[in-house]
């Protein structure tokens, strides 16, 4: 740690899953996760970590508040452990979008910390990215959005894990898109915690997996096979099915981001996004995001 520096800044992108199929097997978890497909989106979460003189140990804090950070405190716990006598650590993180929207915060948090954590540690980025699956897998926060996240666009995992176990394969796409989101948190963790539900996700995106063809992906062949995966899935709130039904009549090819109450489509009009709003969606304009998770200067 002699040649660390105390303060380190990381940012990681939010993230959509359009659909994904579940793969945990084996003994090596770094090869668990999910084959899938999804955006990158350009806005996610910075954290800042400090090397303390203090007392050791680990204090995390966000303004989203402690429910937030749970699997973004086993990450970093899992990582202070790597270098006995580290002193102190105190970690920051900010969110840019709503926590339980499906929109990847709880990996892009978790991995924005250890990357800035592992800088001040002196650890490898590979330690970082490591942890940050681990916690994501054991904790039921999710099953594929280190390994989404640590690139940018349009992208699509044909084989589960992070590399060079998991293969993923990238379109960049600067297209501006509409994310919709309502107002009820769908907490991952119940959700991915129970066979029932991930046998029934795997029966229905296995198929759709199958149909999507090597890069470059276009977003709307992303969306119409995702939408295909949400309807049959048919999670959340009847006001997601009514949104992707009134965006489609309206042109506009929409879905619903795994796992929550969010819609995500190719940004919309003003008339579909005043009536998205009158429906009790907050909207959001982004963009597909042109780079991957990476340390701040």
């Amino acid at each position: 740690m002699g040649n660390s520096p105390t303060v380190a800044r990381a940012f990681a992108p939010g993230h959509v899953t359009g659909l994904f199929v579940p793969e945990t097997l084996g003994k090596e978890k770094l090869t668990w996760g999910s084959r899938g497909a999804g955006l990158v989106l350009d806005r996610g979460v910075l954290a800042t970590a400090r090397r303390t003189s203090g007392a050791d140990g680990l204090k995390l804090r966000s303004p989203a508040g402690a429910h937030a950070l749970t699997i973004t405190e086993r990450a970093l716990s899992a990582l202070l452990q790597e270098v006995p006598g580290a002193g102190g650590l105190e970690v920051e993180i900010v969110h840019d979008l709503p926590i339980s929207r499906g929109l990847g915060m709880s990996a892009a948090g978790t991995l924005a910390a250890t990357m800035a954590a592992a800088r001040v540690l002196g650890l490898p980025e590979t330690s970082a990215i490591a942890q940050a699956h681990l916690a994501e897998i054991e904790g039921h926060g999710g099953l594929g959005g280190i390994p989404a996240i640590l690139g940018d666009g349009i992208e699509v995992r044909r084989s589960p894990g992070l590399p060079p176990h998991g293969v993923v394969e990238r379109t960049p796409c600067a297209v501006p898109i509409t994310l919709g989101v309502l107002g009820k948190a769908m907490e991952s963790p119940p959700l991915l915690s129970d066979p029932k539900f991930l046998a029934k996700v795997r029966k229905i995106g296995e198929g759709l997996m199958e149909s999507l063809p090597p890069p470059p992906l276009e977003l709307d062949h992303l969306l119409e096979v995702s939408q295909s995966f949400a309807m049959e899935l048919g999670l959340g709130e009847p006001r997601i099915r009514e949104a992707l039904q009134f965006c489609s009549a309206r042109g506009f090819l929409a879905s619903q981001a795994m796992l929550g109450n969010t819609i995500f489509a190719p940004m919309v009009d003003p008339e579909t996004e005043a009536q998205l709003e009158r429906m009790g969606f907050l909207v959001y304009r982004l963009k597909v995001g042109a780079r991957g998770a990476n340390l701040v200067a």
